[in-house]
């Protein structure tokens, strides 16, 4: 009988190591499939998870909307959050209320400004009448009576961003976001009454 040959403490060592190395390399390649399997659906939540629907009212009496606006929550904390700030700051031009989600105004302020983002209008959830739980990133979009006409929770993909602009009635060729408004300087405030947006 053949005995195959005996192995050295280094051999049996570097047999460990490469089992293990592979054990955590298919563990992270499953968690890596999981990530791009999964990202769409945790991104493109039901419009239920707003808790708001289409047809829906909302009491924005007291932010005097006179045109289509987005209503946009996000919260400094929120990695979908950053995510989400190019495709913000395509939005030059578009009228924008922005709702600070489970912080206070000045902590959401500050996230939006290092992020290249000036809010014209930051409020709480109660001012802009929708609820204090609102998941962020949530972009709702009300007529000037309040009536939701359509709503996205988490970052968009960009069709669903070619959406917003569709829903708002502009050009789905947004601005770059280094380009200001093209009838307005570059620093100027944007007001809804400039929008003529139907």
């Amino acid at each position: 009988m053949v005995h195959p040959p005996r192995r050295t403490v280094q051999e049996a060592n570097v047999d460990k190591w490469l089992n293990r190395f592979g054990q955590v390399a298919v563990i992270a390649i499953a968690v890596a499939a999981a990530t791009v399997v999964l990202r769409p659906a945790v991104n493109q939540r039901s419009k239920r998870e707003s808790g708001l629907e289409i047809g829906d009212r909302v009491d924005v009496s007291r932010l005097s909307l006179s045109v289509r606006t987005l209503l946009i929550a996000t919260r400094s904390t929120c990695g979908y959050c950053v995510d989400s700030v190019p495709f913000y700051r395509t939005l030059s031009g578009v009228p924008i209320v922005w709702i600070a989600v489970g912080e206070d105004i000045g902590t959401n302020r500050q996230f939006l400004l290092g992020n290249g983002i000036s809010p014209e209008r930051l409020v709480t959830p109660a001012v802009a009448g929708l609820p204090e739980t609102l998941p962020t990133p949530t972009i709702v979009v009300v007529d000037p009576g309040g009536m939701v006409m359509k709503t996205w929770v988490g970052s968009l993909e960009p069709g669903a961003q070619h959406e917003v602009y569709e829903v708002i009635g502009r050009s789905a060729t947004p601005t770059r976001s280094h380009e200001c408004a093209r009838d307005v300087p570059c620093g100027m405030p944007l007001t809804e009454e400039r929008f003529a947006i139907s």
